[in-house]
């Protein structure tokens, strides 16, 4: 099958992530106050450079992408396509809504192999149809999943695991070239990806990799075509204070509870939530603000996706407080120009892990994925406007693991170039 309109049809080679910001095996006592600039594009240009993992995309990127191949999606569609296991953290939060998961199948199909496809929904419509094919080649994992201790889906926090994302190929058209067999395979009697009158307009399609030496993910997914474009809610969609996320009313918590206990079979729209399957927010910020806001690890991804261009990150200075603790001043900046400027302050107490920094080993802002490729848990701990300039938006939030604890206070400098 052709596609229609092949200059949409991008096909990823695989390129190897250089580690942390060039690994060049001095660690961190080469970076200096004068600053070192890592222009990472999430999208790779046909470059050749990558995306390299730190604080503002843990996962890298893997994959070249033909710029022109984008001309003709909206920032909001490259979020999507380039979302590495938090799409629907990505969506509910641009909505404020809650997303569904329907488990539509599951089934095993091997040893340690199993095959799903799941529907996703927001505002009341289905947006999203993702096939997949699991394959774990751990032990311990695939006992676990057989005795039904835990859902498919669950996997990589279950067992706090960090992927690799890698994007293989993606469209915007009516027909697609590269869908999987596994797409098609024994579905339930009149399950289709999208109702018959969206089978006529062009729709967005993506197939990627979320890989690991235990399991590997394989997933095809079909958006509703213009998804992405409709109105979204710029109140919260659970009231409360927005400049204090402890203080809560009794009827914020009895809200946030009921949401907690929302349960599934796990899915991989959101990877590191594990079983939670709406993104809480304050009110009165837009929809791309409260993406950026619950950015977990991927804000560096986000803000290029949504601006189109490529986002590099300026190191200011690494500085050692103590014997665990590191305090990095970093900059994401769109030619130079500072969009967000950012504190880090790491503190170590897996001793190895430390010993390796100390020997120039690995740097600091590689350190989950040193550690033993680690998925840490992200919590978010304030988010609110600067009093001092309303154009700026403060957030505070915290990214941690066994032995490696971040606290990130990052202001973006001028919100106003990313509203909607």
């Amino acid at each position: 099958m052709i596609c229609s309109c092949p200059r949409f049809i991008v096909m990823v080679t695989r390129n190897i992530v250089e580690k942390c910001f060039g690994s060049s095996g001095r660690g961190e006592r080469a970076e200096s106050a004068r600053g070192r600039a890592s222009v990472g594009n999430p999208f790779s240009l046909g470059k050749g450079d990558g995306m390299k993992p730190h604080f503002g995309d843990l996962m890298g990127f893997e994959g070249n992408v033909d710029a022109t191949s984008l001309d003709e999606l909206t920032g909001e569609e490259i979020m999507l396509l380039t979302a590495n296991g938090n799409l629907q953290r990505i969506v509910s939060a641009y909505y404020n809504q809650q997303v569904l998961v329907d488990i539509i199948v599951n089934e095993r199909i091997g040893l340690g192999k199993y095959r799903r496809r799941v529907k996703l929904t927001c505002t009341g419509r289905v947006f999203c149809v993702a096939d997949s094919v699991v394959e774990i080649f751990d032990e311990e994992m695939r006992k676990t999943v057989e005795k039904g201790g835990i859902g498919i889906g669950q996997l990589f926090r279950a067992f706090n695991i960090l992927p690799r994302f890698r994007l293989l190929a993606f469209s915007k058209s009516r027909l697609c070239s590269f869908t999987p067999s596994f797409a098609h395979q024994n579905l339930p009697r009149g399950e289709k990806s999208l109702e018959p009158d969206e089978e006529i307009r062009p729709r967005l399609r993506r197939l990627y990799e979320l890989n690991h030496s235990k399991l590997t993910c394989r997933i095809f997914e079909t958006f509703t075509p213009n998804f992405m474009t409709h109105k979204a809610r710029s109140e919260g969609m659970i009231g409360g204070k927005e400049n204090n996320f402890g203080a809560e009313t009794g009827e914020t918590k009895k809200e946030r509870y009921k949401a907690s206990r929302v349960k599934h079979l796990g899915h991989f729209g959101d990877i590191m939530a594990g079983t939670k399957v709406a993104v809480l927010l304050p009110d009165h910020f837009n929809p791309i603000e409260r993406v950026l806001i619950t950015a977990n690890g991927n804000l560096q991804r986000l803000l290029a996706s949504y601006l189109k261009t490529s986002v590099g990150v300026r190191i200011l200075q690494t500085k050692r407080t103590g014997k665990h603790v590191f305090v990095r001043d970093v900059v994401l900046e769109v030619g130079f120009k500072p969009l967000v400027t950012a504190k880090n302050t790491v503190t170590i107490t897996d001793d190895r892990l430390l010993a390796r920094i100390d020997a120039g080993e690995v740097e600091v802002g590689d350190a989950f994925r040193a550690a033993g490729e680690i998925l840490p848990f992200f919590k978010l701990k304030e988010a609110k406007r600067l009093t001092s300039n309303e154009k700026s938006l403060f957030r505070r939030y915290e990214l941690h693991a066994e032995g490696i604890q971040c606290s990130v206070e990052e202001v973006f400098v001028d919100v106003r170039r990313l509203s909607t």
